[in-house]
């Protein structure tokens, strides 16, 4: 959204003139006053962290602070997050026109085909649907970003200097460092993306890259190399490195491919082996040198 509605060629009706910074869930869960305390820290050390692009570009930066998350425990942020965003958003509607709202990186079409894996999960695939039903007669709430997928974001801003120093996807609700942890679901799968493009060094201001190849990738190259639980995020990062030669398992170990194996039950076991070209073409290769003793 940023990078659309501040440096490409737009309508000045369309640019953006503000950014708005809510605290209505994306830091933590808050069940009690001690919790909504945590969160308050989390948010005021990650406003001060961004502060410095809004300051360096010269745009408002407005936080908006409150206790919504205290009435949507246990549920959590990513289950709530289109209504509790407009929520905050709607307390300026005399300040804004319109009010953009990154996609959730899925395209229509993997929408219609993927979009109920995410009921009850998470809120962002029906926003096309809900935003306008939200919108009033003063704001208009723009669903944004709906043409790309998450893969087509990514590459849309990795030489983008700002995202390099400011980016932060961050859901580790423990911790308070303006770092991303680097561990997280968001992060691991954010750094994925960075390592298949090749541009993971860009951004070790924000991310620590030794942990999260120690401690996460080769679990998470193996599953995309089998083609286990594969989300819509995970299809596309799969995608584009076939259509790049990007090999999955250079990332990864044989130990690593071989334990997700194991876990796995007999019948998903010879079902997933048979998809994978790679097995079927060792399996191949084998079958025929045996063939040739025989």
């Amino acid at each position: 959204v940023v990078y659309d509605y501040l440096f490409r060629d737009v309508p000045e009706i369309y640019k953006l003139t503000h950014f708005i910074f809510l605290n209505v869930g994306s830091h933590g869960k808050a069940k009690t006053r001690e919790d909504l305390s945590r969160v308050r820290d989390k948010f005021h050390v990650r406003y001060e962290l961004l502060s410095a692009f809004p300051n360096e570009i010269g745009i408002d930066f407005i936080p908006l602070d409150s206790n919504l998350h205290l009435f949507h425990y246990p549920w959590g942020h990513q289950t709530t997050h289109s209504l509790t965003t407009i929520a905050g958003v709607l307390f300026f509607q005399g300040l804004f026109r319109r009010y953009y709202i990154a996609s959730a990186g899925l395209t229509y079409g993997e929408i219609m085909e993927s979009g109920h894996m995410y009921t009850g999960l998470d809120m962002a695939m029906f926003d096309p649907q809900l935003l306008p039903l939200l919108s009033t007669e003063s704001l208009e709430l723009i669903p944004d970003g709906q043409q790309s997928n998450r893969m087509g974001k990514t590459l849309l801003v990795v030489d983008y200097s700002p995202a390099q120093r400011f980016l932060n996807v961050c859901i580790a609700a423990e911790s308070l460092s303006v770092k991303n942890c680097s561990v997280c679901k968001k992060c691991v799968r954010t750094l994925a993306m960075l390592r298949i493009i090749g541009v993971e060094d860009e951004f070790k201001e924000v991310f620590d890259i030794t942990k999260y190849i120690n401690e996460k990738e080769k679990k998470f190259f193996a599953r995309l190399s089998l083609g286990l639980c594969l989300g819509v995020f995970q299809k596309q990062m799969v995608d584009y490195a076939k259509s790049h030669n990007v090999s999955l398992r250079l990332h990864t170990t044989v130990y690593h491919i071989f334990m997700e194996i194991l876990g796995l039950p007999i019948e998903l076991l010879i079902g997933k082996l048979r998809k994978i070209e790679w097995v079927r073409s060792l399996f191949h290769r084998v079958r025929k040198q045996f063939t040739k003793r025989m």
